[in-house]
């Protein structure tokens, strides 16, 4: 049977229950707390009915339902233990339009059923099989209480780990691709007090960043699933609350970045909550957490990163190779990836050289003029002995290019690997004089130790923070109290 499910407004009305047993006391309860006033009718009662009767708390009169007990009613209960006494109840309660639940059997042809409730603070949940189950409804009310009690105790949560912490040999059997994320996505889903989380993985961290339960049996479960129980405590963080508000307003600005102040970290920052919200793992909650530190990012770069020299990392390569000479109109390129480092690499470098060639893995691009020469990724091998730079930016979760094809590369070459994981797994130290590899970590190392101050960006930066202090109480408030509504 379909039902539709409603909260009722029963302060100062009258409402009677007609029975005086155990089901009878519960139901009084309920009334009692939704504010209303209570009549029982019965000449036998519950030693509960009988206490609320001696506190004041309800009207009771010792005897037989009457017809006349229906004068004046809002709502009524048929909770008798005689059958055919509740159906007739429920026929009279009809006649006079008065709302009607049987008990019993007769409760299909009844007004409404009631749900298994429970409430905490000022929230009500209720939760029905529309009279099919009762023992279901009762076990998943007392799981969704346990969850709104966590509620209480959320507190924004980040565990993750970065540049800062593990090189990129260390960290990138870290980062998550392909059927590895969906499957630690599914099993932090299983994690009971986490309400909305998300993964932030990009090529310098991997991180957790949740709404939830925070005690130390669920940053064990989170640590497990993402594989830092096997680390150093020195080699993560966890950071609650404010601090973790703080340390994502500094990684969205890109003051936690090797190269400070760029712009991809902030367009992937909301990549990852889309495809959280699009996953259902995140809500309401983690959108208004990205719009706050969105908003204090903003700050921060239009206060500071404006007056500096800012370098994506494929713009920090194409710098390296202009101080270093190497880029010269003679030098054939070859580019393997699309995305948004490809796309920024092509862009610039058609200016520099006149033999590109693009690689693509799945979809051929769309940026490239008719001149360049576009492959497919599985003729990246025979492409190789021709290559005089060869920028390497793929999200495989394999390498492209090994010792196995080592042999292929021309003789001082160079090769820039910046994919996470490694596109190009070669040991440095082998192949030192016959060509040169640079990663990801190199060339941001350079970009530091040549073009910024870092520690006084960060310190600005902070300051900035520090005038937006009130935000993440706000924020916490609004996940925890809400607001008001229908």
């Amino acid at each position: 049977m379909k039902t539709y499910p409603v909260n009722l407004l029963l302060e100062n009305k009258k409402c009677l229950i007609a029975g005086g047993g155990k089901v009878a006391a519960r139901k009084m309860n309920s009334l009692l707390n939704a504010g209303a006033e209570v009549i029982v009718t019965s000449p036998e009662q519950n030693e509960k009915i009988i206490l609320a009767h001696k506190e004041g708390k309800i009207t009771l009169n010792n005897r037989s339902f009457t017809e006349k007990d229906l004068e004046n009613i809002y709502l009524v209960y048929a909770a008798t233990s005689d059958r055919a006494l509740n159906r007739k109840i429920v026929e009279l309660a009809k006649q006079y339009s008065i709302l009607v639940c049987s008990v019993d059997r007769n409760w299909s042809d009844s007004d409404f059923i009631t749900p298994a409730s429970a409430s905490y603070d000022d929230i009500t949940i209720s939760v029905s099989s529309c009279g099919v189950s009762c023992r279901k409804t009762k076990m998943i009310k007392e799981d969704i209480r346990k969850h709104i009690k966590k509620i209480e105790a959320s507190e924004l949560i980040v565990i993750g780990t970065d540049h800062r912490f593990l090189d990129l040999t260390e960290r990138e059997n870290k980062h998550l691709t392909g059927a590895d994320f969906e499957k630690t996505s599914a099993m932090i889903n299983s994690i009971w007090g986490i309400h909305e989380f998300m993964l932030f993985n990009t090529c310098n961290r991997i991180e957790f960043i949740g709404i939830g339960n925070t005690d130390t049996p669920t940053q064990e479960l989170l640590k497990l699933t993402l594989g830092f129980n096997e680390l150093p405590n020195e080699k993560f963080y966890i950071k609650k609350g404010n601090d973790a508000f703080r340390h994502l307003a500094m990684t969205i600005s890109g003051m936690y970045s090797q190269t400070p102040g760029e712009n991809h970290i902030t367009a992937q920052f909301k990549d990852a909550v889309t495809q959280a919200v699009e996953n259902n793992n995140a809500g309401s909650a983690l959108i208004s957490l990205k719009d706050a530190l969105l908003h204090i990012s903003k700050h921060i770069r239009t206060d500071i990163v404006s007056e500096m020299k800012v370098m994506e990392i494929e713009n920090a390569a194409l710098e390296y190779l202009k101080q270093s000479g190497f880029l010269t109109k003679d030098k054939k390129i070859m580019i393997a990836g699309t995305g948004s480092i490809g796309r920024n690499l092509y862009k610039q470098l058609h200016n520099y050289s006149e033999s590109i060639t693009v690689v693509f893995h799945k979809n051929r691009p769309d940026f490239a003029d008719t001149q360049t020469e576009t492959k497919q990724l599985e003729a990246l091998q025979e492409l190789l002995p021709q290559q005089d730079i060869v920028f390497s930016a793929l999200s495989t979760p394999e390498p492209v290019i090994s010792s196995a094809s080592e042999h292929l590369i021309k003789n001082n070459a160079l090769l820039i690997d910046l994919g996470v994981p490694r596109n190009i797994a070669l040991i440095p130290h082998e192949h030192k004089n016959r060509f040169t590899l640079l990663n990801m970590e190199d060339m941001k190392h350079w970009y530091r130790k040549n073009v910024c101050d870092i520690k006084g960006l960060q310190t600005s930066a902070e300051n900035i923070i520090d005038e937006h202090q009130d935000y993440y109480e706000r924020y916490k408030n609004s996940f925890i109290n809400g607001h008001q509504g229908q």
